[in-house]
């Protein structure tokens, strides 16, 4: 039952982080509408503004998931003594959780890169 309940916590965790997580980037692309709009205007790709995006989410992605594998690693112990059957570092547990993190993060932030990379220069510069 402990398990069942574990499973359903983790779940509800990662979809409620992916909501804030998409909002936060909305509220950011939206913040941002001027600059994604004066760099198209002076030339940038769509794609660049989509990457640009993708690559700032990557790397908060990639700082989140390891200070979360560190400490999945230091309260193994405690998940050990209370689950049968559960090792301390099971590495196809921290590299599934580590993939879904990934997966999670890939796409909440699909929407807000688009949105950037279809900023019209125009209506950006003229924004607020």
């Amino acid at each position: 039952m402990l398990a069942a309940l574990s499973v359903g916590f983790a779940g509800l965790a990662t979809v409620l982080a992916a909501t804030g997580l998409y909002a936060v980037l909305v509220y950011n692309v939206t913040r941002r509408t001027r600059e994604f709009g004066l760099r198209l205007a002076l030339g940038a790709d769509p794609r660049q503004l989509r990457s640009l995006v993708l690559k700032r989410v990557g790397v908060i992605g990639l700082c989140g998931t390891l200070l979360g594998a560190a400490g999945a690693i230091a309260l193994a112990r405690v998940a050990r003594s209370l689950l049968f059957g559960v090792s301390a570092h099971d590495a196809t547990v921290l590299t599934t959780a580590a993939l879904i993190v990934c997966v999670v993060v890939l796409l909440a932030s699909y929407k807000p890169a688009q949105t950037a990379a279809r900023t019209a220069p125009m209506e950006a510069l003229t924004y607020e």
